[in-house]
């Protein structure tokens, strides 16, 4: 269960809900074999995606061949990633080329999600 915290601020007439944390979840992609990134949700809450990215974003994470190249479609793996998994408890990604394409070839890519559970 989600819980909310309720605040005031300086201003006595200001009420604020606090929300819930943002989760994030990087998997490296087929080349490093790990591919399935896995989001999941407490019961009576559902998954609301506020960005993904499949490709390589920094030259630390999932290193491999050519880490310093950078690339990524952040518009349009955001939205598969809401197509599959906005509004359930839970999903399941297979972080591949076959579902997102090849933004760089031959270059070692990581899937990244950034949720919260509403």
């Amino acid at each position: 269960m989600c819980m909310i915290s309720i605040y005031k601020d300086a201003n006595p007439t200001a009420l604020h809900l606090s929300k819930p944390p943002l989760r994030y979840e990087i998997v490296c992609g087929e080349e490093q074999g790990d591919e399935y990134i896995n989001l999941a949700c407490p019961d009576s809450t559902k998954i609301r995606v506020f960005w993904a990215i499949f490709g390589r974003t920094d030259s630390w994470t999932c290193r491999g061949k050519y880490p310093d190249e950078r690339c990524g479609n952040r518009i349009q793996d955001t939205n598969l990633v809401k197509d599959i998994c906005e509004g359930a408890q839970s999903c399941q990604i297979h972080a591949s080329t076959n579902v997102f394409g090849d933004p760089c070839e031959h270059v070692d890519k990581f899937l990244q999600v950034s949720y919260r559970c509403v």
